[in-house]
């Protein structure tokens, strides 16, 4: 039986909690904890893994730290992602607080006080504390982190990560444009001083893609006479190759543009920045917002473009198959959001439906 040993430092005056584990013919095990409840936790789990014969992993565990398990996932799993910035900078900050522990000790009782921790931390620049989203974010990439310790590496018995209850988010933001709306946004873009914002809100606006997958396209990607532009993948959130169908007058203007821009070779950005070596970065913040303080339109942000459509779609009787579909989302639990304005849609099928029923 594992025993626990209470321990304060004559310094210091801390109290921690050492578990030791001894079993005939394995050396005795012992590990340090700061509270009783680790400490028992994971002299059961050791002795338990001793017995089973699983003690090659937890010695292992007990000898990486968290900082050595992040440099290999950031050498080895990060540059096969889409989102490696944002995964290095998650991860990143467990690793300022916890570099140097070793993975047996990111319990998930543990990995709770950091989720709370940064829950409570102010941004440097914003002087704001993260969103429920923004938690939720740094568990998934922490999660990651050491599911590929569990299941590729063999360092862990488990993802204690697993076990991390995340933060509750608020319902997601279901702004669009009314008509009215609308068409004063189109024309102030359209009398935008920079060329390519009507020709790259029309296009977000019409097929509902994100912003990074419209102004990362570039020309070898669209096709102007069957008027569609293919997203490869690597290019869309979920690594899924998607196209865009481009219609009326989304497809007039991007034509437009194509006579007019000076980057039309397949290789070039169809939104460049000035030396066209990479997509422009600036048309989402500048030029954007005098469209919208021009048409006098509130609380509106790019990636509600995305929103509009799934909207427009809905109240134009598509199903939640069809939106999930266009939109590029794997399921249709994202698009549960619009079922409400797709009403009249259901009316009519369910008229249509009782119809059949008259004798």
């Amino acid at each position: 039986m594992p025993t626990i040993r209470k321990c304060k430092s004559k310094r210091t005056g801390k109290v921690t909690w050492q578990a030791v584990v001894r079993l005939s013919g394995v050396k005795p095990q012992s590990a340090t904890f700061d509270s009783k409840r680790d400490a028992s936790r994971w002299a059961y789990r050791r002795e338990e893994q001793i017995r089973r014969g699983h003690y090659a992993a937890a010695s292992d565990a007990e000898r990486w730290t968290v900082s050595q398990a992040a440099e290999r996932y950031f050498s080895e799993a990060l540059p096969k992602l889409r989102s490696a910035a944002a995964r290095r900078k998650h991860i990143g900050w467990l690793v300022e607080r916890v570099g140097a522990l070793p993975l047996a000790r990111l319990t998930p009782a543990r990995l709770a006080e950091l989720r709370d921790e940064l829950a409570r931390t102010e941004g440097v620049r914003s002087g704001r504390k993260p969103s429920a989203a923004s938690v939720n974010r740094h568990l998934a990439a922490w999660s990651a982190l050491l599911a590929k310790c569990h299941r590729d590496w063999h360092l862990l018995e488990t993802n204690p990560a697993s076990q991390v209850r995340k933060e509750k988010e608020p319902p997601g933001r279901d702004r669009y444009l009314s008509e009215d709306e609308r068409a004063r946004f189109l024309e102030a873009c359209r009398r935008s001083k920079n060329p390519m914002l009507y020709p790259a809100v029309l296009i977000a606006l019409c097929t509902g893609g994100r912003q990074a997958e419209v102004l990362g396209l570039r020309w070898r990607d669209v096709d102007l006479k069957e008027g569609t532009a293919q997203l490869r993948r690597g290019a869309t959130k979920n690594e899924e190759p998607r196209t865009l169908v481009l219609r009326g007058q989304a497809l007039d203007a991007l034509k437009s543009w194509h006579g007019s821009s000076r980057f039309i070779a397949p290789d070039d950005y169809v939104f460049p920045s000035r030396n066209g070596l990479k997509p422009t970065d600036g048309l989402q913040r500048k030029p954007f917002q005098a469209a919208l303080e021009e048409a006098e339109i509130d609380d509106f942000r790019w990636h509600d473009l995305r929103h509009c459509t799934g909207s427009y779609l809905a109240m134009s009787g598509a199903t939640e198959l069809e939106i999930a579909k266009i939109l590029g989302h794997k399921t249709t639990a994202m698009v549960k959001r619009y079922s409400h304005l797709s009403t009249d849609h259901s009316r009519s099928v369910i008229d249509r439906m009782t119809e059949k029923f008259k004798l």
